[in-house]
């Protein structure tokens, strides 16, 4: 079978309509794993746990379920990164049916640590996927902007990244009435600035360093991978006078963006619960993402 087996790499371009980015999504993907890891087996069949996703989510049948997609389940699969797929035949004078399996995360000694770089130079990239690791922190060094790991995996676009960025960050202004002017205004430039990136006013990269080395974008076409990364720290922290590395936390079930942070440097935005500027403790914040 093992010949058969394809990487869903493959079957990125051939997906068009359904939305990884799209809060259902991000749903069906986390019952997905979750019925997977309950399952105890390499190989399922596909029909069956599309079965059992309209049971555990409330779709009618299959059909609602790919309607609620915009695709078929068999494309909303080969959409994934660490998803292989494989089409037999179960038994003699059956028909061939299309069987997965996930990718299961690599135990601590065989990580490898790597940096994805991905210039965004047209707006349609934003609408690229990132298939980040609960390990793994986003940079924007641009606006000396990260999104700390936080422990909890996140499939999102690139869009929805910069606007639960932006959202936090207008939140922490809006509920922190004492804030110095000069704080308010270094916020709200730096919100500002995640606006003129979603207009894609300059070529700007964002960047996504990943100890374990399991984060992906859908898209890899614009993507500079480097592998065996040595992390010395984000932008952010080499620019402290003592140099910390970014922090992990346990997020509570929710919103793919609850309590995340975002650290923004002292030329930026002050400390916030979602964003934090260099040398500034942390606080915890729960927010959501802005979706478009």
């Amino acid at each position: 079978m093992g010949q058969h087996a394809q990487s869903l790499t493959s079957h990125v371009t051939t997906r068009r309509g359904i939305d990884l980015g799209h809060q259902e999504a991000q749903r069906l993907i986390e019952e997905l794993e979750t019925l997977y890891a309950m399952s105890r087996s390499e190989w399922l069949a596909a029909d069956p746990v599309a079965s059992l996703l309209c049971a555990q989510l409330g779709y009618e049948d299959t059909a609602e379920l790919e309607d609620a997609l915009n695709g078929e389940f068999a494309d909303f699969l080969a959409m994934l990164p660490t998803v292989d797929l494989d089409r037999r035949v179960p038994q003699p004078g059956a028909p061939v049916e299309l069987y997965f399996r996930i990718h299961p995360e690599p135990p601590r000694e065989q990580w490898s640590c790597t940096r994805l770089e991905y210039k965004v130079e047209e707006p349609k990239q934003l609408w690229n996927v990132l298939l980040k690791s609960p390990y793994a922190r986003v940079e924007i060094e641009a606006l000396g902007l990260e999104i700390c790991a936080d422990g909890r995996k996140r499939t999102d676009t690139v869009w929805n990244y910069l606007s639960g960025a932006a959202l936090d960050l207008g939140m922490h202004v809006q509920s922190n009435r004492g804030m110095s002017d000069d704080a308010t205004d270094k916020t709200v430039a730096v919100i500002e600035g995640l606006a003129a990136l979603r207009d894609v006013d300059e070529h700007w990269t964002m960047i996504v360093v990943d100890p374990s080395g399991m984060s992906r974008f859908t898209d890899m076409e614009r993507v500079t991978a480097i592998e065996n990364y040595v992390d010395i720290g984000s932008h952010v922290d080499r620019n402290d006078e003592v140099e910390k590395p970014a922090e992990e936390s346990t997020a509570p079930d929710g919103d793919a963006s609850a309590a995340a942070e975002e650290k923004v440097d002292d030329a930026a935005a002050p400390a916030s619960p979602s964003a934090r500027g260099a040398g500034s403790a942390e606080q915890p914040s729960e927010s959501q993402d802005a979706k478009e």
